[in-house]
């Protein structure tokens, strides 16, 4: 696995979240009969597609947070951060090709997927969102080699920090397109 840079990772990271924010904004703007909708049996809705977002945003960011809690001190800063394999093979698992396209199909668990009552599910994916692009702001000053987070399937599997922020922005952008393929569908 090569080395990552910092600060080009952080400008990279900085910028895909920027683009799912501009997303957020159009998304939001639409009818409350699309985002509910499904644009084919068996596909998520746009709403079902934030409210599972979140449940993952919930778990990482308070992840994010109790590492950098327990590591910012203990840790110096350095410029690059190493990938695990695993944490590669997760970010790859999640993040979408060139193409724009998911590179493997993934069953979600089942504690991941969601009701589909939630209507404040994208109100609430700004919020997460937001304070995520916080904790982005951060990286300048912490080590992701380091800072170990718990993943969202409990401590049998942990990540780096570097890793973490990585799968999270992958998985986010794997269904900002799922999202935006949805409107078009729909529209």
């Amino acid at each position: 696995m090569r080395q990552i840079n910092i600060p080009e990772f952080h400008k990279t990271l900085v910028s895909q979240n920027q683009e799912i924010s501009h997303v957020i904004e159009s998304v939001s703007k639409q009818a409350q009969e699309i985002l509910i909708k499904s644009p084919d049996p068996g596909k998520w809705s746009i709403m079902e597609c934030f409210e599972h977002m979140n449940i993952l945003y919930e778990v990482y960011i308070n992840n994010i947070k109790e590492a950098i809690g327990n590591g910012k001190e203990k840790y110096g800063y350095t410029d690059h951060f190493k990938p695990t394999l695993v944490g590669h093979y997760f970010f790859l698992s999640m993040a979408p090709n060139e193409e724009r396209k998911p590179r493997f199909k993934i069953k979600t668990f089942k504690r991941f997927e969601p009701s589909g009552r939630n209507f404040d599910s994208i109100d609430k994916f700004r919020d997460y969102h937001r304070e995520f692009s916080e904790l982005i702001d951060w990286i300048p000053e912490l080590n992701l080699d380091k800072i170990k987070v718990t993943s969202s399937i409990g401590n049998i599997i942990r990540f780096k920090l570097g890793d973490a922020f990585r799968i999270v922005t992958g998985h986010n952008q794997r269904h900002i397109i799922q999202v935006q393929r949805a409107l078009e569908t729909l529209s």
